[in-house]
C-alpha cells in the first residue's frame, strides 16, 4: 500500500483493522523423505486444489501446527511415513490478518484472551495469537501493509 505522506501511513497504522479472513479446510497431508520439488521439506501440506498451503522439515513442528489449527489426520497410522499416499486432515481453522501495528494487535489479544504463538508466515515465525471457538482462529499481522521486526529465525 503506498502511502502520499508520513502522517497518511501513520493514520492508517494508529488501528487495527481486519484485512483478510481465510477459512482453510479440505487440506491434504504428504509425507515423504525426500518429496520432488519442494527442497529438504518432509511434510507438505496441500489445499484439495493441490495448491500448497504450508510445509515442514520436521514432525515435532508439523505435530505442533496440528495442536495449534485443531486439525487431525483421517487414518492416522495406515499410511506408513514415507509413503508418497496422502492423508486427508479432518477440520478447519481460520486465518485473520490485520493492518495497524503490533502494539495494537497485543493490546487486542489480551483483551480478547487468545494465546500467544510463533507461526509460520512468509518463510518466518512472527508473533501471532490463537483464539479458540467452534473453529480456532489465527491472528496476524499482514506482512505487506506492516513492516515488522522479526523475532524468530526461519524454519
Amino acid at each position: 500500500m503506498r502511502f502520499k505522506n508520513s502522517n497518511q501511513r501513520k493514520a492508517v497504522m494508529a488501528k487495527l483493522q481486519k484485512l483478510n479472513v481465510k477459512v482453510n479446510s479440505g487440506l491434504y497431508v504428504y509425507k515423504h523423505p525426500k518429496l520432488p520439488g519442494i527442497g529438504d521439506y518432509k511434510i507438505l501440506i496441500r489445499s484439495s486444489g493441490s495448491t500448497a498451503h504450508t510445509a515442514f522439515r520436521k514432525s515435532s513442528n508439523y505435530k505442533k501446527w496440528l495442536e495449534t489449527t485443531g486439525l487431525k489426520e483421517k487414518n492416522k497410522g495406515h499410511t506408513p511415513f514415507g509413503s508418497k499416499k496422502s492423508r486427508f486432515l479432518i477440520g478447519k481453522y481460520k486465518e485473520i490478518s490485520y493492518k495497524g501495528n503490533q502494539k495494537l494487535l497485543d493490546n487486542k489479544a489480551k483483551k480478547e484472551n487468545w494465546n500467544p504463538i510463533k507461526y509460520l508466515d512468509n518463510g518466518q515465525y512472527i508473533r501471532a495469537y490463537v483464539s479458540k471457538g467452534k473453529v480456532k482462529s489465527i491472528h496476524y499481522l499482514n506482512p505487506n501493509y506492516n513492516p515488522r521486526k522479526l523475532k524468530y529465525v526461519h524454519e
